[in-house]
């Protein structure tokens, strides 16, 4: 995270299962700051989810959006094996109105033998109506989508309910 956070210039939180500890700690400042996120034990098992973790990561959206101030336009939301070349998101982000309800996913497919196979991007930018609108729906819409394996699926889902189409824009290391 620290090759790609940048204190100072970028608003934030690394959501975590629970608080650091060992030699986590003491928490570094080059560090985007941690939250603890939601128990959603509970909620998990009574959708029997197919992947818990990508609900829970969903969730991150809702978390996000009750707990941040207004002063900022562009959700980005990433597993934890992202590196984000922020420069590149910033281009990307760049061509589009950060008042509208846009969001970004890419999808890759190939033919493996006989089998088609996708791959979906997994950095999700949305802007701030649309994560707005997401948050309100984000105790239901899992619920939908339970057989849903990835988060990027439930978001795109989700978005999808609203009347909201993806617009396809070239990933961050893609331009």
């Amino acid at each position: 995270m620290e090759s790609w956070w940048r204190p100072n210039e970028m608003q934030g939180y690394l959501n975590l299962d629970a608080t650091p500890t060992g030699d986590l700690l003491p928490w570094s400042s080059a560090s985007p700051p941690y939250r603890v996120s939601d128990d959603l034990t509970e909620f998990e098992n009574e959708m029997n989810a197919a992947a818990p973790t990508m609900i829970r990561m969903a969730h991150g959206i809702l978390e996000t959006i009750r707990e941040h101030h207004e002063d900022f336009r562009w959700p980005v939301m990433g597993h934890d094996d992202i590196v984000f070349f922020v420069d590149n998101i910033l281009d990307i982000l760049a061509k589009h109105d950060h008042t509208a309800r846009v969001a970004k996913l890419n999808l890759f497919c190939q033919i493996f033998g006989t089998r088609l196979t996708c791959l979906v991007e997994r950095d999700v930018f949305s802007v701030v109506p649309l994560a707005k609108a997401l948050a309100n729906g984000m105790e239901n819409c899992p619920r939908r989508y339970a057989h849903l394996n990835t988060a990027a699926l439930i978001i795109m889902s989700c978005t999808a309910d609203f009347g909201v189409n993806l617009s396809p824009e070239k990933d961050q290391c893609g331009i």
